[in-house]
């Protein structure tokens, strides 16, 4: 069975080599994904593998480059948060995108069942630790 740690790098290579199907293999059919507000014109929250496919071309399609990189990483029992550095250059503008981001995951069956974008690392994990969660 692979670790947390490995889920994440596993989605996070799917999504920087552009392969959505297994960005998808990492998500449970019922995931639900609940945005934080820092990408203008993104919805709330997308639901299942199909409101994650359009929100992977949501994402996708600003951008001529595109890439995540985990810097930082806790986890429990069923969760981990990872923090990312968000590096983009736009399509039509080239305007160049370099910020951090967090994401806050539940994890069940070796799957993504729950993901919470976040602005702060520790609010994040502190915000786990308050349900019980050992880290």
């Amino acid at each position: 069975m692979q670790s947390h740690r490995d889920l994440v790098e596993a989605s996070t290579e799917a999504w920087n080599t552009g392969n959505l199907e297994g960005w998808l293999e990492t998500l449970d059919p019922a995931i639900e994904f609940l945005g934080s507000g820092a990408f203008p014109g993104l919805r709330s929250a997308y639901e299942g593998h199909e409101g994650l496919t359009a929100f992977w071309h949501a994402l996708h399609e600003p951008w001529e480059t595109l890439r995540f990189d985990l810097q930082r990483f806790a986890e429990g029992d069923d969760w981990t948060v990872g923090e990312f550095r968000f590096r983009a250059k736009g399509a039509s503008s080239g305007a160049q995108v370099d910020m951090l981001f967090c994401n806050a995951s539940r994890i069940r069956n070796g799957r993504f069942v729950e993901i919470t974008a976040r602005r702060e690392f520790g609010k994040a994990v502190d915000a786990f630790a308050r349900e019980g969660g050992s880290g």
